[in-house]
């Protein structure tokens, strides 16, 4: 039924008749086929036409933008008389530099977070003081106007929990654990054999973050502290500046209804990506 939400955005489309519009969506929104066999691209391009718009798509990363994570994700612009052209990376690794005639380097996990007070396991970090002056670019970026730091309350992790993050390396997850570490079935206390190859990943502090879902608050582990990342290191991750304040419940559980600040975090548009895509709108 989520699928649906593409349908409810073109009849915005529809109602509003702006110059120009823009969908972004997990890249499959591409490929997809709907229950009659037809992609929803070209449904969607077939409906475009249909209000006389011109579509035009492509799938971005995030880290070519100066955020901290590769993220990738499709994004479809509608419009009417002007063409319209996606922005031009501004961040890219050795192996793509030849691309770009003015490029900076990718911008990684020690970049984005390092600079956050130390908080482990069950402790609180909003409220407290940065541990360092900015010590480049991206954290001056995210401290400017900020009036403190919130959202940075880590979660409290059982004893076993945190033997396990203990052993884990940069790069590593719950799949490289010894069998006595592993996985336990909820309800059974059986051994999961196969664990999700991501959950419990340690973030390798020397490149951008792998995406960040909505449900990532048990997914990935602190680069350097045994425990998962707060709210707003993950704010961070996505080039949110700290002083966006997400309300509402730290975490929910999945019957309950609702976004908690890490589903808010984890479900949005990174910032920066933004930013470069309204350069480009404002132009039209």
């Amino acid at each position: 039924s989520r699928n649906e939400l593409v349908f409810h955005f073109l009849n915005f489309v529809q109602q509003l008749k702006p110059k120009l519009a823009i969908m972004e969506n997990v890249p499959g929104v591409l490929t997809k086929k709907s229950k009659d066999g037809e992609t929803f691209l070209n449904l969607i391009e077939k409906i475009a036409t249909e209000m006389n718009y011109k579509t035009k798509y492509t799938i971005i990363n995030a880290k070519n933008f100066g955020v901290p994570q590769s993220r990738k994700r499709a994004f479809i612009a509608f419009y009417q008389k002007n063409e319209f052209s996606f922005p031009e990376w501004t961040h890219s690794d050795e192996n793509q530099k030849t691309l770009l005639d003015n490029f900076q380097e990718l911008v990684t996990v020690n970049d984005a977070i390092s600079d956050l007070p130390i908080v482990k396991s069950g402790e609180k970090g909003s409220g407290l003081e940065y541990k360092c002056p900015p010590k480049n670019k991206f954290q001056e970026f995210c401290r400017k106007d900020s009036k403190g730091i919130t959202n940075h309350d880590a979660m409290r992790h059982t004893d076993r929990l945190l033997e396990r993050f203990k052993i884990i390396e940069p790069g590593k997850s719950l799949k490289d654990v010894p069998i006595e570490h592993g996985q336990i079935q909820y309800g059974t206390g059986k051994k999961i054999n196969k664990p999700f190859k991501y959950n419990n990943y340690r973030l390798d502090p020397k490149k951008p973050s792998l995406t960040i879902p909505a449900s990532f608050q048990s997914l990935f582990v602190h680069p350097h502290l045994n425990r998962n990342l707060t709210a707003r290191e993950a704010a961070r991750l996505m080039s949110y500046p700290d002083n966006f304040i997400f309300k509402g419940p730290k975490t929910m559980m999945s019957w309950e209804s609702g976004l908690s600040q890490y589903n808010q975090i984890g479900n949005s548009v990174c910032p920066l990506v933004a930013v470069e895509i309204a350069k480009v709108l404002i132009t039209i």
